[in-house]
């Protein structure tokens, strides 16, 4: 038996003056700077694309406006559908507690 054969990985590296590397808190570290800086990329990006925009600024409200106002009245739709579809899946009367419903 050799003395390295009771030298663990982590006492090697604490004899170096090292430390294993926590894998989630690197991740944060690498994805935190990056995710941050493509944001910073993109809110850039939208900046310069409407100051080169081939329209006018008025324009480009008013299509930004009714762009947002489609959005609205599509999303409202569909919230409109889900209530429907989940008011149709409900029962008719509601179940009394302790009892199950019958299955037909």
């Amino acid at each position: 038996m050799s003395y390295f054969d009771n030298i663990t990985p982590k006492a090697a590296l604490q004899s170096l003056g090292l430390q294993k590397r926590d894998d989630t808190l690197f991740a944060m570290e690498m994805v935190l700077p990056v995710l941050s800086a493509f944001g910073l990329g993109v809110g850039i990006g939208v900046g310069v694309g409407l100051l080169l925009a081939p329209k006018s600024g008025r324009e480009l409200r008013d299509d930004l406006a009714a762009k947002a106002g489609q959005l609205r009245d599509d999303l409202s739709q569909r919230a409109e559908k889900i209530q429907s579809n989940v008011k149709k899946s409900l029962p008719a009367k509601p179940i009394a507690k302790g009892y199950e419903a019958e299955d037909h």
